[in-house]
């Protein structure tokens, strides 16, 4: 028999860890938000809002498709993304569904571009080395996550099949444990 699962959820940090203040930087983003968690929370993320753009036509052209259908791919999952959030840590953005599903195509966009920019067409990143090493070290935050469910829709409609986009994420992870670590402990 088997047994069907419900969403994965993206977790809060514990109250414990979040609430003392020295351990901020572990968990917080520090120039782009993604996801729900800290969407307009303050204004050194909301500066990145405008890169987000720039990524998603980049996305958009790469992708060979329109915009309204790229879109329409992100609102097919919007429901079940939602799901994935924790329900006490409702927002508005997590209220509006019209909003909600338009920070998962922003977001979506960006993660997915950002990796093949990084990667693959770095010409296209549009910033410094220093600054997409502060992206990449918030798109691996336990609270700046999007569900796999809207990645997956987007890397289909994307590269075609599962294949590519999978390989892109797997080459992406390889390349920051690649990095030099940071010589600053978290735990500081």
């Amino acid at each position: 028999m088997s047994q069907q699962q419900g969403p994965r959820i993206i977790p809060r940090v514990p109250q414990i860890f979040s609430g003392i203040d020295s351990n901020k930087k572990c968990y917080e983003p520090m120039v782009v938000s993604i996801g729900p968690y800290y969407h307009g929370k303050h204004d050194g993320l909301k500066e990145m809002e405008k890169s987000k753009q720039s990524m998603v036509r980049g996305f958009v052209q790469q992708s060979g498709k329109h915009v309204e259908e790229v879109y329409k791919t992100v609102v097919d999952v919007a429901e079940e993304a939602r799901r994935c959030y924790v329900e006490d840590a409702l927002s508005v953005i997590l209220n509006d569904m019209t909003k909600f599903t338009k920070m998962m195509f922003l977001d979506g966009c960006f993660v997915i571009q950002f990796m093949h920019c990084l990667l693959r067409d770095h010409q296209n990143l549009k910033m410094s080395s220093h600054f997409a090493a502060l992206v990449a070290r918030d798109m691996f935050l336990l609270e700046n996550q999007l569900p796999f469910v809207v990645l997956r829709s987007l890397m289909k409609l994307r590269f075609g099949s599962d294949e590519g986009g999978i390989k892109l994420i797997k080459d992406f992870i390889k390349h920051i444990r690649a990095m030099p670590r940071q010589r600053e402990s978290c735990r500081k």
